[in-house]
């Protein structure tokens, strides 16, 4: 805490800026715009950096007016970048929002990727809306969920603020307390630091809103970057005497126009099974000359700060993707993902730990094991958008002792995950099903099929 308070010192000396909040957070209906907001960077058309969620629309909105395209330009990428100047421009308008209100249902868990909600999430109902003012930004969310960890009988219903904060501009940064989601890094199925497994927890958050590049010349190697603090507590069921207090910092740079580069750490303290982590990620990406296509490489490396039986446990997200914009005025993305992770990497204490109500805040194979996937993101002309994965999920022998057999994550696993989002005119609407064949594993609950299918309905902007 005493970090914050001093950079938030630091911040208020610097010139006041007008902030377009509310932000864009890793969830359900932002796949899109992170798909859409890839292919411009990647593009060479927009510059700045894209692994740290939330994401402040004010940065982009201004990113994008100063865009500048090239004679080749495909009718998909003025579409796209219409798309993004409309969505930030309707952030940045002040006063309050109208009501936003969802409802979802799900059948199984799915948790962990990008765009999917947590996997305590298998019944919702959430109420929202947000103001916006020169200095002060503020949103209201509560929800009524089903199914979780925090209700002793899993037909109740409990009450949640998840999504809900207030933040103040101090000059370049904005200062939010809350229950913020994060994702820190550049994958799509998981993020070894930050993902979405879990629903947010509480925390204070310090974050620079202009990405803007340092204007010293021996800065200038910098390039475009992102600063993000945050101070968490973890109240949920976790024993009196366990660590609960999270404190983790992220740097973001573009030193070159095709490289990503982030720096992370993170604290786990105030009781036993402390731990820090450390997170070194990269992203290659570029486009063809036609700029109708591109590619990109990316990596996210985490390790524990000290050895377990005289190793220090480590994970490994490796990742390749190929995007493509299509005379139709489509748009397409292929990506192939592996995250391996160390038993000891996290813990394997699910009721505290690296966890939040039993569900992992880092990646979801999170106490050894393997994911593999491919996947592939179609946006229509007409923006709707289609979403396939196929996981491989192959966790470790103490992981499976660990958590328990009902767990979506419990047992050797294919998925197979079709889901299909589209705008209506007050909202939008997502559907999805799938199966997941477990293979043969003694503690596996039910059937070695399981069936998974998913609905979720927005009124409003979210």
């Amino acid at each position: 805490m005493s970090i914050l308070r001093t950079l938030a010192k630091v911040a208020c000396l610097t010139p006041m800026m007008v902030v377009a909040a509310p932000y864009a957070p890793p969830d359900t209906d932002t796949l899109r715009v992170r798909h859409d907001l890839q292919q411009l960077v990647d593009s060479g058309i927009l510059q700045a950096p894209l692994t740290s969620w939330p994401q402040g629309w004010g940065d982009w909105l201004g990113i994008a007016e100063r865009a500048e395209l090239p004679i080749t330009a495909t009718v998909a990428l003025l579409d796209q970048l219409q798309r993004l100047q409309l969505q930030a421009g309707r952030a940045a308008r002040r006063g309050w929002s109208g009501l936003q209100l969802e409802q979802a249902a799900a059948t199984a868990a799915a948790g962990g990727s990008f765009g999917l909600a947590p996997a305590d999430q298998r019944r919702h109902l959430g109420l929202a809306a947000d103001w916006l003012g020169e200095r002060f930004a503020l949103r209201l969310a509560t929800t009524l969920d089903g199914d979780d960890r925090d209700a002793i009988d899993k037909s109740e219903l409990s009450y949640r603020l998840a999504g809900s904060w207030a933040g103040v501009a101090l000059g370049n940064w904005m200062v939010a307390a809350g229950w913020q989601p994060a994702w820190w890094g550049p994958g799509w199925e998981g993020s070894l630091l930050l993902g979405s497994g879990s629903r947010p927890f509480p925390r204070i958050a310090l974050q620079r809103n202009s990405s803007a590049a340092p204007q010293h010349d021996w800065l200038d190697g910098i390039g475009r970057w992102r600063f993000d603090l945050l101070h968490g507590e973890l109240d949920d069921h976790r024993p009196a005497t366990a660590a609960h207090q999270i404190d983790a910092a992220r740097l973001t740079l573009r030193p070159l126009a095709t490289l990503e580069l982030g720096l992370s750490h993170l604290a786990l303290n105030g009781g036993e099974g402390a731990l820090q982590l450390q997170a070194l990620d990269l992203r290659q990406g570029d486009h063809f000359d036609d700029h109708r296509g591109g590619y990109a490489l990316y990596g996210q490396w985490l390790q524990r700060d000290r050895a377990v039986s005289g190793v220090r446990p480590q994970g490994e997200l490796l990742g390749a993707e190929l995007w493509r914009y299509l005379d139709s005025g489509a748009t397409a993305r292929l990506y192939l993902e592996q995250a391996i992770t160390d038993n000891a990497l996290y813990g394997a204490d699910q009721q505290s730990g690296y966890r939040y109500y039993g569900e992992p805040i880092g990646h979801p194979v999170d106490s050894g094991g393997q994911l593999t996937a491919i996947g592939v993101i179609y946006v229509t002309a007409t923006d709707q958008l289609w979403r396939l994965q196929l996981r491989r999920l192959q966790p470790s022998s103490t992981y499976q002792t660990a958590v328990s057999s009902d767990h979506w994550a419990a047992a050797d696993s294919d998925e197979l995950l079709l889901s299909h989002q589209r705008p209506l005119p007050t909202g939008t609407l997502t559907l999805g099903m799938g199966i997941r064949q477990r293979h043969a594993d003694e503690r596996a609950a039910g059937s070695d099929q399981e069936p998974i299918a998913w609905l979720r309905w927005r009124y409003g902007d979210w």
